[in-house]
């Protein structure tokens, strides 16, 4: 039961996460909300296909047909990646102030060394992120300002790179069109906290399902924190590695050493079939439906004309 409720929930929020990329593109083009659905749900199995996040150049290749420039939807993108990042370290960090775990426990699938690195990324993924947002919010309403920081950080080193990196920047900003409408920017974050609320909530019923009944609310978000941290990270095909590794991480902070090795092992392996099986099916639908849907425009546009009386 806690399988199919998972399942239903992550497919809940894979929508959520597809719906916010329409609020991000409604200043920029006007695209068919089903357009940018089909395509970002395209885009989430190209990432589990493609590795090093290869698969992040499919939307903006894919949105060229619809009018939107490459280099604006990548604006977009690195937007949500930025955003995401917020998100994930904020419920890191929230989960572990609530219960920090015990970062020495030995024994288990991850050692005490690598336990004891959480607090840190935690940390480190909320300033990190904060900072890329912040550079990008500058670049967007103050060009020049942001300009001059960075001559200032890489003139000294090359002026020729400051020059291009500042353009290049630039141009990624103009595609960030949505900061400046306050209705859009609320409508896309109101999308991505509910799409990391029924992730977090699939988590805690998955865990819950394996028997892990130590596993709490603060818990749960450390552990699917840590996990979605892995996610925004460059890996192999279908993550796989670094999904085990975090949601390993996770559990070891909460869970004795055989549980782990057990009933945590149990909830690792649905959670990862149902995950990548899951968006691999959707996005093979939606990639489908654009297919069907760039053949029917061919075939309207090479039509001959009507005779005319």
């Amino acid at each position: 039961m806690a399988v199919l409720a998972y399942g239903a929930l992550w497919l809940v929020a894979q929508w959520l996460r597809a719906l916010r990329a329409v609020y991000l593109l409604r200043p920029l083009a006007k695209v068919a909300s089903r357009h940018v659905i089909d395509v970002a749900l395209v885009g989430s199995a190209a990432l589990l296909v493609f590795p090093m996040r290869m698969g992040e150049l499919v939307r903006p290749v894919m949105m060229r047909r619809h009018g939107v420039s490459a280099l604006a939807m990548a604006a977009t993108v690195g937007l949500e990646r930025i955003v995401d990042g917020l998100f994930v370290g904020g419920i890191l960090f929230v989960g572990l102030v609530l219960d920090p775990g015990d970062v020495h426990r030995s024994g288990g699938m991850i050692g005490a060394p690598q336990l004891a690195l959480i607090p840190v990324a935690a940390r480190l993924a909320l300033l990190g992120f904060a900072g890329a947002l912040a550079m990008m919010a500058l670049f967007y309403w103050r060009r020049d300002t942001a300009q001059r920081l960075v001559q200032l950080c890489f003139g000294w080193f090359s002026l020729r790179l400051a020059d291009w990196l500042s353009e290049v920047l630039a141009r990624l900003a103009s595609g960030l069109q949505a900061l400046g409408s306050w209705r859009c920017a609320a409508q896309y974050l109101l999308c991505t906290a509910a799409f990391w609320c029924a992730y977090v909530l699939g988590i805690g019923l998955i865990l819950r399902g394996s028997s892990l009944g130590e596993i709490g609310f603060a818990q749960t978000l450390t552990v699917t924190g840590l996990l979605s941290l892995g996610f925004l990270l460059p890996a192999p095909p279908g993550f796989f590695g670094a999904f085990q590794t975090t949601y390993y991480a996770g559990l070891s902070l909460y869970v004795a050493p055989e549980r782990v090795q057990h009933q945590g092992a149990a909830a690792v392996f649905a959670t990862y079939v149902l995950q990548v099986g899951l968006t691999l099916l959707v996005g093979a639908v939606s990639l489908w439906r654009e297919r069907r849907s760039s053949a029917r425009g061919s075939v309207s546009a090479g039509a001959p004309d009507a005779p005319t009386a």
